[in-house]
């Protein structure tokens, strides 16, 4: 009878704490867990409703990839935080990609033969550069993030920003110097990991 007293919030830490271990060893019903959670919370992500219902199932799945292996690099570890707050986080930026490149004129590959091996390989050292910033990006944090991906890749000027409220930032002067710091803490990350980027 005493259990019934327990409140949410105090049952959701051991709860949380069981599904990351769960996770961690890779237990089929903790990865059952956390893509039923990342399922009915996906349509609240900003852009969500633009995503086909097989496109929704394969960023969920994409997501749960990610989750697992950011597990078995150690880059994701428990702090008290459910695990499907993480996924989110991920369900996120690969939502943020997946309507990028949505955005991006149709290329035909008619007639344009096999791709040369060197051309291959150029692909995908772009596309492990690609990962290594995305990496990078995610270590400035939320704010940080989200002001060089307005700028940078979605080319929103800053008098948009503002006035749409896309940031926390309430004038262009501050949304600029925090813009600033933040690409000053980007190039300090990618001068100590420069060997990466060769």
């Amino acid at each position: 009878m005493e259990q019934e007293h327990i409140s949410n919030e105090e049952r959701s830490g051991p709860e949380n704490q069981v599904l990351f271990e769960g996770l961690k060893n890779r237990e089929p019903w903790a990865i059952r867990r956390l893509g039923v959670e990342v399922s009915r919370l996906f349509s609240r992500l900003p852009g969500a409703a633009a995503v086909s219902r097989q496109d929704k199932e394969e960023l969920v799945n994409d997501t749960l990839v990610v989750v697992l292996s950011k597990l078995a690099e150690g880059a994701f570890e428990f702090q008290g935080a459910g695990p499907a707050a993480y996924a989110m986080g991920v369900a996120r930026n690969l939502l943020n990609n997946w309507l990028r490149r949505q955005r991006l004129p149709a290329v035909s590959l008619d007639g344009a033969g096999p791709l040369p091996d060197g051309g291959l390989a150029d692909y995908f050292e772009q596309k492990e550069k690609e990962q290594l910033l995305g990496d990078l990006l995610d270590q400035l944090g939320e704010d940080c993030r989200q002001l060089i991906r307005l700028r940078y890749y979605e080319e929103v000027k800053d008098e948009q920003v503002i006035e749409q409220r896309l940031t926390k930032h309430s004038t262009v002067d501050s949304l600029k110097n925090k813009r600033c710091r933040c690409l000053k803490k980007l190039s300090q990350l990618a001068r100590q990991r420069q060997h990466l980027f060769r």
